[in-house]
């Protein structure tokens, strides 16, 4: 009994794509275990037995992870598309492929959505619970959201192995996460020091330049006169101009660019900074934009990352001359240390009385407006409070540096490939990478602490930490004291552990060997083959991916990274729920089907390039599955009487120039499928694939085959009872049997639910494969190119 109706009328994808899931779901066609030949699920043993043989025929994306608290958004679902493309292309050419799912614990974003979501329903907070009870309840919580998202990702399609489906906080995962920040220590790559952070005073915690994103504001620009210790003929003063007036008084220095010949005779001399009178350099640094403002730059290391690199330039250049800085802004917003009757101001009201006292003194020159593109926290979008901290660190250099040389040689190649200068630029410019957060939802540090670390300002405006009340210099000089050590257990009776935990992209970033890992698949299915992911994440998630893999295991993670665009609403602007311009799942499938979707994420669109949901697209795509649903069957019609059409000779059967002409565009279009999928080049091929099928096929030759197929005439005498109208007959059946066929496999990557469905109908050989997932790719040959 067939499982599939061919029912009349039009295609309906809701009559449809249910069965074909449940089909896939009822049998192991997405494991890699699955032996196509024998058609029978092997073990793991037998699997990596085969691999070790033929360690090319295996074919691995590891799926990156969504946030595991909330459904996937279209973006992921975007991604599903292409990655299913690869791996149903690969299947059918014979490989052994796994799509290896999984889930992301989301760091920040998660513990922000866990609070506001689930927590505050039930009147609980972090302030009524244990750490303990937090972190299980929160990861129950997640356990059942991610259920959900399971089920979208088999809705649109998606091929992955489910039975693999793992959270970056399943313990075997993070033991392994954990190792790999062992190992990065014991080799020095990782360290715990005071550094410049981008600090966010709601989530209390920094952030790397990742989590944070640029809002444009309109803002004030001040002009604020410092007084030269000593006059220099006329010249009194130097004019610096600055959005945040409160921070000047952490001034450690007033830089100049050395060619600007305003300022020519002022290198090297002294500037009393008001309020405090402290005594500050002029200095000069080639980074000063003279065009900008005065072209005098104050220099607040501790509150502004860009004058922190001119503090570290200015030092190494001049280790006799140096200068430093001062942190006069804490955790909490409020001003501290060296600032006299400013401190315990937060930093708009003493904004406003540093002017004031400017204006006082006479100090104050102008105000202007001007716009401003200032970072906020990617996550609650609170303005970012670059300050000192006390963090943990990855030495990045030695890490990039491999990382660069991975892509420069070619072992790992990025589409587009204009993306490899952007990629190229982010490494160059990478600085040491903070990864630790002040949360309680994550990877937690394995550091330990001979009793309580407690971190404050001290009024110098240095950062000041103290174990058991014992002040030390950094982490090391702590396990100098033996008052700290990092280990993947606990020391002892009295040693407290780290209470932040690991930046998320530090685990993400481990993501394709600490999954492969924990299914004892690393030594067969690593390197993987390909990264398919947002372009957007290409510097965030890609280059961590690339770091730590090496690292790690010696190789590189991947030999192929291909990125998608960025999915954006019908208005064409990012989705957003303030903008009330959201579209879900839900939305599209019910109308249209999860093939047409599949068809709007790649039909026509390149590596890197956004697209918009356009409804008018998604019934262009359904009004195309309809037309492969007609004229299949009527091919299966056309050819109910032709028996055994596998076993037919190809060289023996009558084709006309048009039944010749037809067949050598299918198998040209094979090859040239096959060639553009290997090269990445999925858009292309689907539009070749849909012109090919849709005019080629269907409105020329379907319709110059028909007048040899007829049996009767209208009035119902025979008609084509000759023996050569008998044999032509015969050959144009055949060349609608094999073309359809071809078609079918070289748009099942794209839309493999209708082609699934129809291939149960498909009249093939007993040893044909059951699912279309396994058919034999279709024999392409080149066209003969005109001389």
């Amino acid at each position: 009994m067939a499982k599939f109706e061919l029912f009349k009328g039009p295609y309906n994808p809701q009559q449809t794509e249910q069965s074909v899931l449940d089909f896939w779901g009822a049998n192991s066609f997405f494991k890699p275990e699955y032996n196509s030949v024998t058609k029978v699920t092997e073990s793991v043993a037998e699997l990596k037995d085969y691999l070790a043989k033929n360690p090319d025929q295996k074919y691995v994306i590891i799926d990156p992870p969504p946030n595991a608290y909330g459904r996937p958004h279209l973006g992921n679902i975007s991604g599903y598309a292409y990655q299913d493309l690869m791996g149903r292309f690969w299947r059918m050419k014979g490989k052994r492929v796994l799509l290896f799912p999984g889930k992301d614990h989301a760091g920040i974003q998660g513990e922000i959505v866990v609070l506001r979501e689930f927590f505050r329903q039930q009147g609980k907070s972090k302030a009524n619970m244990t750490r303990e009870q937090f972190y299980k309840e929160t990861y129950d919580y997640f356990t059942d959201m991610m259920a959900a998202a399971l089920e979208d990702e088999k809705r649109i399609g998606l091929s992955a192995d489910f039975d693999r489906n793992v959270f970056t906080l399943d313990p075997a995962i993070v033991d392994n996460v954990l190792t790999t920040f062992k190992k990065l220590y014991e080799d020095d790559k990782v360290y715990k020091g005071v550094r410049i952070v981008n600090w966010c005073p709601s989530c209390k915690t920094a952030l790397a330049d990742i989590d944070t994103e640029k809002k444009e504001r309109e803002a004030s620009m001040y002009y604020l006169k410092y007084p030269l210790k000593e006059k220099i003929g006329d010249i009194e003063y130097i004019t610096v101009a600055t959005t945040r007036p409160e921070t000047m008084l952490g001034d450690t220095a007033v830089v100049v660019d050395p060619k600007d010949e305003r300022y020519k005779s002022l290198h090297g001399k002294i500037v009393v900074l008001p309020l405090v009178n402290r005594e500050i350099p002029i200095i000069t640094d080639g980074q000063v934009d003279m065009t900008v403002g005065t072209g005098g730059l104050k220099l607040t290391p501790a509150h502004a990352p860009e004058d922190y690199e001119i503090m570290l330039r200015w030092n190494e250049q001049n280790p006799n001359n140096q200068v430093d800085w001062i942190n006069v802004v804490d955790p909490d917003g409020k001003l501290c240390g060296p600032v006299g009757k400013y401190a315990g101001m937060t930093t708009e009201e003493a904004k406003t009385a540093v002017i004031e006292a400017f204006k006082e003194l006479g100090l104050f020159e102008k105000e202007e407006t001007i716009s401003q593109r200032i970072p906020v926290c990617e996550r609650c979008k609170t303005i970012i409070q670059p300050l000192m901290s006390s963090q943990w660190f990855i030495k990045v250099d030695d890490l990039k540096a491999k990382a660069v040389d991975a892509v420069k040689t070619g072992e790992i190649t990025i589409h587009p490939k204009y993306m490899t200068k952007k990629y190229y630029h982010w490494m160059k410019n990478l600085r040491d990478w903070p990864i630790s957060r002040a949360l309680w939802w994550g990877y937690r540090f394995p550091g330990w602490y001979k009793g309580d670390l407690e971190t404050s300002y001290n009024a110098d405006g240095k950062v000041i930490e103290k174990i058991g009340g014992i002040e030390i210099g950094d982490f090391s000089d702590a396990v100098t004291k033996g008052l700290a050590q990092v280990s993947l257990i606990s020391p002892g009776d009295g040693w407290l552990q780290d209470e932040n935990v690991f930046d998320t992209w530090f685990s993400s970033g481990q993501w394709p060997y600490v999954t492969l890992e924990k299914e004892g698949l690393l030594d067969t299915m690593y390197p993987t083959n390909t990264m398919e992911t947002g372009y957007d994440i290409l510097e965030f998630w890609v280059s961590r991916m690339i770091m730590l893999g090496i690292f790690r295991t010696g190789k590189i993670p991947f030999k192929d990274v291909y990125l998608h665009g960025t999915v954006k609403a019908s208005d064409g602007q990012k989705m957003s729920k303030s903008k009330g311009n959201v579209i879900t799942l839900d939305d599209l499938v019910g109308e249209f089907g999860a093939d047409a979707i599949r068809m709007l994420y790649i039909v026509g669109n390149k590596a890197g390039a956004s697209y918009r949901i356009d409804r008018d697209k998604l019934a262009g795509n359904r009004n195309f599955l309809n037309k492969v649903w007609n004229a299949s069957r009527y091919v299966f019609f056309a050819t109910s009487g032709l028996e055994k059409p596998w076993e037919m000779n190809r060289e023996e059967l009558a084709f006309t120039e048009d039944d010749k002409k037809v067949l050598a565009e299918v198998e040209n279009l094979a090859f040239q499928v096959e060639k553009k999928i290997k090269n990445f080049r999925f858009g292309l091929v689907a539009v070749d694939l849909i012109q090919s099928f849709w005019h080629t096929f269907c409105d020329l030759y379907i319709e110059q085959v028909k007048g040899r197929l007829y049996t009767k005439d209208k009035e119902g005498n025979p008609i084509n009872t000759s023996e050569k109208e008998i044999i032509s007959r015969k050959a144009g059946q055949w060349t609608l049997w094999y073309v359809l066929g071809a078609y079918l496999k070289m748009l099942h990557p794209y839309i493999p639910f209708i082609t699934e469905y129809l291939w149960e109908s498909y009249p093939k050989a007993p040893t044909e494969s059951e699912t279309i997932m396994y058919a034999t790719w279709p024999e392409g040959k080149e066209a003969a190119k005109a001389e």
